[in-house]
């Protein structure tokens, strides 16, 4: 089963090539819709990399943001696509299991996306390619299962995970991008159309290997950063968000009672709270913000490490941690076989 994959791209040429690499050496069935920022287009070296071997659209959108990027290339794969994915330019997905997660949706209804486990990957360089330098588990078996929005809302408040990042049908994922109050700062973007998806429906972890992220010094992680909350137009941003969520909650036919517009921001306050004391505990441990300095700095040396890891993978490899993200290199890994090309793509031989 066939399922757009949708990636908004700007000025990251290098990583959106090496994905196309990685697409085309699979020989994935699954067309590619490119929506391109960048000043200038790319579509003759994107040509040049795909050569057939995968169907791609590209669509050079110039100055176009992200969010509106991922809405309209959505809003072109549904003329062709019942089922979709977004990813960033420089992730992957495994194209087997984009067609298990759509499978899954196509036979119920009751839910509304679909993902398996996901890895975290740094790599010992900058730049699109090189060794893997540290990994580990992206999220931790996400899913919801609240029989209403608002269950569902306090769900992933309380356990946040990305699910824009997951399988949707496409025509639902036009719904979750589709703000009536326009919310301009870009981290509370992700987080409308995040708890929009929760509101809107069930999501279902499958225990599939599905999705590889890269980590890098070109990413801007804003969670991250002090001066958010002081940032041009933050209280603007927040306030949308407030209005969109409580009228999606208010449109849900879960929702006998649906929460308030206050029940909401205290929700989110309280989401807030807790997003602060994470980045508060990394900034005391790890002296730096950011997920690339959390995985940098590790209290155990490399060469331990890589005896740790040799020693599990050679003799005391569980059935457990077979299905451990951090292990996904070793070759007794469950995982291993999805993980390979990845590896391939990245030495960039």
């Amino acid at each position: 089963m066939k399922v757009a994959i949708l990636i908004p791209t700007l000025n990251r040429k290098d990583f959106l090539l090496r994905t196309l690499k990685y697409y085309s050496l699979l020989k994935s069935i699954h067309p590619i819709y490119i929506g391109d920022a960048s000043s200038i287009s790319m579509i003759e070296e994107i040509n040049t990399v795909v050569r057939g071997r995968v169907v791609v659209h590209y669509f050079h959108w110039p100055g176009l943001s992200d969010r509106d990027t991922i809405k309209k290339l959505a809003q072109k794969a549904s003329v062709d696509c019942e089922y979709c994915a977004f990813q960033g330019d420089d992730d992957f997905f495994v194209p087997n299991s984009l067609s298990i997660c759509a499978e899954f949706l196509s036979n119920n209804d009751s839910f509304r996306t679909a993902q398996g486990n996901a890895a975290v990957i740094l790599l010992d360089r900058p730049g699109a390619y090189g060794n893997i330098k540290a990994l580990g588990p992206y999220w931790n078996s996400p899913a919801l299962h609240g029989s209403s929005g608002t269950e569902r809302l306090k769900e992933i408040t309380e356990n946040y995970w990305v699910p824009n990042f997951s399988v949707h049908r496409t025509i639902e994922l036009i719904a979750d991008f589709t703000d009536k109050y326009p919310v301009k700062d870009r981290y509370w973007g992700e987080l409308t159309n995040t708890f929009s998806c929760a509101i809107n429906g069930k999501s279902k972890f499958i225990d599939i290997f599905y999705l590889i992220r890269n980590v890098h010094d070109g990413i801007d992680h804003q969670a991250s950063q002090h001066g958010w909350r002081e940032s041009q137009g933050w209280d603007d941003s927040f306030s949308a968000c407030k209005l969109t969520l409580s009228e999606k909650l208010r449109d849900n036919s879960g929702d006998v009672i649906a929460m308030t517009r206050l029940e909401v921001q205290f929700l989110l306050d309280k989401y807030l709270a807790r997003t602060q004391i994470k980045w508060d505990k990394i900034l005391r441990s790890r002296r730096q913000f950011g997920i690339i300095d959390f995985l940098r700095h590790s209290r155990v040396s490399p060469y331990l490490r890589r005896m740790r890891d040799f020693l599990i993978c050679s003799f005391f490899m569980t059935a457990q941690r077979k299905s451990d993200m951090r292990y996904i290199k070793c070759s007794r890994s469950k995982y291993f076989t999805d993980f390979l090309p990845v590896i391939t793509i990245l030495s960039n031989k």
